[in-house]
């Protein structure tokens, strides 16, 4: 997940706005991990919930995303600099304007 972003327009009702780069995960196969996590809330909060889901179209562009990609590489022993290395090509391919990058590893 990107982030989180949680809206209370009214008294009784809260809005969730999700941004993942896989909303079919968080969705779930018919909607079924999406409903469990609305009554979830709705029971923690007692007010009326609901939930967008926003797919991230350019997850290398998302310093969220890259972030998480690369910790999950890094718990599977994968080098950190050539990790990063990888994560700054795909940056730059991707036509990113004002990217910078600070690690001593590359």
């Amino acid at each position: 997940m990107s982030s989180v972003e949680i809206e209370a327009p009214g008294q009784q009702k809260l809005r969730f706005l999700i941004r993942t780069a896989r909303p079919g995960i968080v969705i779930g196969r018919k909607g079924a991990e999406i409903e469990k996590l609305k009554t979830e809330l709705g029971k923690r909060t007692k007010r009326d919930v609901f939930i967008d889901i926003i797919e991230v179209n350019k997850p290398e562009l998302d310093a969220q995303l890259v972030s998480e990609n690369i910790a999950l590489q890094l718990e599977k022993r994968v080098s950190f600099a050539g990790r990063c290395a990888r994560a700054w090509t795909r940056l730059c391919a991707s036509a990113a304007r004002e990217s910078r990058y600070a690690s001593r590893a590359v």
